[in-house]
């Protein structure tokens, strides 16, 4: 704690300089500088596993380029808040586009759920022997639902980044169950998929490819359906 007495006796203030043996001075910013640093440039600080709480002096190793880069553009489409809180345009847009993603993976549930039992067998296989088309089409229904559950998961747990009224929302299902600093590292982890290891993380990952190939295989599947009733058309014409 911050002027606790020291092994060299001597007591110090947040944000004093201490010189070391050498006689070098090691400056820490204060909380105010911390605090006003912008949010896409502010170090993360890595908290106690059970507390919650800071460490100081553990703060992460920080992020190569790329991978900044690459996080600005998930969360914020490279239109980063200038502080931690605020809006921007491109904020709006990932939350919005994360919203309709819900809308759609439950429309899509509910039409490829089965009418008969006897269809679960077909809906759920890929007809890999009969060539690329059909497994193709069969990709949408069956990949889709094998990975719609973690990208709800993903979907619904990021949406606490988006919009302030819905981290509230969520947040308040836990209440009086645990803090509020374990529950943000509860979504965070069921966000990226770190509650299970490197398994979940590996799960994690295949949906999100299976999830980037929904939209193309979708488009397919409309224009197909759009040239048959065109010609079905031109035939009774």
């Amino acid at each position: 704690h911050d002027g606790a007495s020291r092994p060299d006796g001597a007591s110090r203030p947040d944000g004093v300089s201490r010189p070391d043996g050498a006689g070098h001075a090691h400056a820490r910013p204060s909380r105010q500088d911390a605090q006003t640093a912008p949010a896409a440039d502010r170090p993360a600080t890595a908290h106690a596993p059970q507390t919650g709480t800071a460490r100081a002096g553990h703060a992460r190793p920080p992020q190569l380029p790329f991978f900044r880069e690459v996080r600005k553009l998930h969360r914020w489409l490279l239109d980063a808040p200038a502080k931690k809180g605020e809006p921007s345009v491109g904020k709006w847009v990932v939350g919005i586009s994360t919203l309709m993603m819900v809308i759609v993976l439950i429309s899509g549930v509910v039409v490829w759920w089965p009418r008969h039992a006897r269809q679960w067998r077909r809906r759920l296989t890929l007809r890999w022997r009969q060539g690329w088309r059909p497994a193709f089409y069969d990709s949408h229904g069956a990949l889709g639902i094998y990975a719609t559950a973690f990208l709800l998961l993903m979907a619904l747990t990021g949406l606490t980044w988006s919009f302030g009224w819905y981290r509230q929302m969520a947040y308040g299902l836990f209440d009086g169950l645990m803090p509020a600093d374990e529950v943000r590292r509860l979504f965070y982890s069921l966000h990226t998929g770190q509650w299970g290891g490197l398994l979940t993380k590996t799960l994690y990952f295949l949906s999100a490819l299976i999830g980037a190939l929904l939209p193309w295989s979708g488009y397919w599947m409309w224009l197909k359906h759009r040239k048959r009733r065109a010609s079905r058309a031109h035939i009774t014409y």
